[in-house]
């Protein structure tokens, strides 16, 4: 996948399985061109800085979830302002 394709190429199974299941996963609060943006942004993100450019497709299907699930973690906080914003710490005493 480039930063110009809008997702997978024919050959690479594993980066449509990853993306599949993000859409899936995220059906209910995004729509598919959504996911598919944020993993290829995630993707491309970590393409710029990797070391290793093979099974790329996990770990950018992995930071696109934690993406997808800030947002809406973020959009929850705005619409209900006693809870914290993604990636703040509980208070003690609760899990």
């Amino acid at each position: 996948m480039t930063a110009c394709t809008p997702e997978p190429g024919p050959g690479d199974p594993q980066a449509w399985r990853v993306l599949d299941d993000l859409v899936r996963d995220h059906a209910d609060r995004f729509s598919r061109d959504e996911v598919v943006a944020v993993y290829r942004d995630s993707h491309d993100r970590l393409a710029a800085s990797a070391r290793v450019t093979t099974f790329r497709p996990v770990p950018a299907g992995r930071f696109a979830r934690e993406r997808l699930d800030a947002r809406v973690r973020d959009l929850i906080a705005s619409l209900l302002p006693g809870l914290p914003p993604a990636g703040a710490a509980l208070p003690s005493g609760t899990r």
